[in-house]
């Protein structure tokens, strides 16, 4: 589905976001209590590997689109994350964005665990930053000293975003990797990064001697404006890093768009190189099945549950034997913007029944993050649901 203008207006009128960091925390319905509990059944530390944060303070910043009537899109989409964040004042993004995921992770048992993204600048191919082409900046000082530093959340995990065509990407992964920083997050459409060029060798030879986990995007990308580079969310490009022995967690399973598959080639009259279009969920299956990548590659779960990409996951739920390289994400704060969640479409999906619709409900209300957790383990498709040790801290990942 395309985002325009128009449907983001109507994202902004119509949905409502559970962004405040207030109280709304208190006694559950029976019915409610009951999913909670079986939620957190059989389970001790809750791991999610895929947790955005926003922030304007230490360097950080919004696209100045993101709050200008006149790049309505733009503005549009800022409103609506900022909202879902719980930010009221944009020069103390950080702080209240801060205050309310930790409000949210505190009903989690205390030993959970949740992986809180940087996120760096789009860059050209000279290491030229481009502020003009970045939706948004959080630098990884921020979220290394401010967020897991200086306030010690017992909750958060640090996880930088180092831009690899930067000149000094290599001495700054070294910085962040003496510091016990296990794992970077890249967004290549957002910032334009092409996994499959020389230009990132070096990166990954870095990372794989740190024993360092690239968490990556993979497949189309809505949340940010990027339409003209979404060939690099192509799954394929990612075999680059594997085969420098980095390990990588495709975000989403690849689960929305298209791609060409730069595997396959026809040669057409005029000696034209013509290649198929294929999902890119295929792309990650093909890749998840071979067997080299094995120990390697993961994928996570976050945003399946979205209603433009539920399709994934029963196909996802039958493939019990990727199960073990799986590993759990909210992407939080999407699950704060109720529209983008349809419990009516995963009830005719035959994924929950009527009855939980309103008391998953009620729980979107109160906690949007506890909400994405307890909606993923009362999933069902044949009596069969997601394993808890997808939720779980994985190990072979050794993070």
């Amino acid at each position: 589905m395309k985002i325009t203008t128009l449907s983001l207006l109507s994202l902004l009128l119509l949905c409502n976001c559970t962004g405040s960091a207030s109280d709304k925390k208190g006694k559950y319905s029976k019915g409610a209590d009951s999913l909670i509990k079986a939620a957190f059944a059989g389970t001790s530390a809750i791991y999610d590997y895929h947790t955005h944060i926003i922030c304007t303070e230490d360097g950080g910043y919004v696209n100045p689109k993101m709050t200008s009537v006149w790049h309505l899109k733009s503005y549009i989409t800022g409103k609506v994350y900022m909202s879902a964040g719980g930010i009221k004042h944009l020069n103390k993004a950080g702080e209240e964005y801060f205050e309310t995921i930790e409000n949210r992770a505190s009903d989690f048992p205390p030993s959970s665990r949740f992986c809180i993204f940087a996120f760096d600048q789009a860059y050209n191919t000279n290491g030229i930053a481009n502020p003009a082409e970045s939706e948004f900046y959080t630098p990884n000082d921020y979220v290394v000293d401010s967020l897991c530093g200086k306030q010690k959340s017992k909750y958060f995990i640090p996880v930088i975003s180092i831009h690899p065509y930067r000149k000094d990407a290599i001495s700054e992964l070294k910085k962040y990797a003496a510091r016990g920083v296990k794992m970077i997050k890249w967004l290549p459409n957002a910032m334009v990064i092409n996994p499959d060029t020389s230009l990132c060798d070096a990166f990954y030879d870095v990372m794989r001697e740190n024993n360092m986990v690239l968490i990556c995007h993979s497949g189309e990308e809505k949340a940010v404006h990027s339409e003209e580079n979404q060939k690099l969310g192509n799954p394929l490009l990612l075999r680059r890093a594997l085969d420098h022995g980095v390990k990588v967690i495709m975000a989403h399973c690849s689960s929305l768009g298209t791609n060409y598959d730069i595997d396959s080639t026809r040669i057409m009259p005029m000696n034209k190189i013509k290649r198929p279009e294929k999902t890119n969920f295929e792309y990650f299956l093909r890749m998840m099945d071979d067997p080299k990548y094995k120990g390697l590659l993961y994928g996570d779960i976050s945003a399946l549950t979205q209603y433009n990409r539920y399709n994934y996951i029963i196909p996802i739920l039958e493939r019990e034997d990727l199960h073990s390289r799986l590993v759990n994400g909210s992407d939080y704060p999407l699950p704060a913007i109720k529209i983008v969640i349809s419990l009516k479409k995963l009830y005719k999906a035959g994924l929950i029944t009527k009855d939980e619709i309103p008391y998953l409900d009620e729980i979107r209300e109160h906690n949007p993050l506890l909400f994405d957790y307890v909606l993923k383990r009362t999933i069902r498709y044949k009596g069969k649901g997601f394993p808890a040790s997808i939720f779980e801290r994985n190990p072979t990942l050794g993070l």
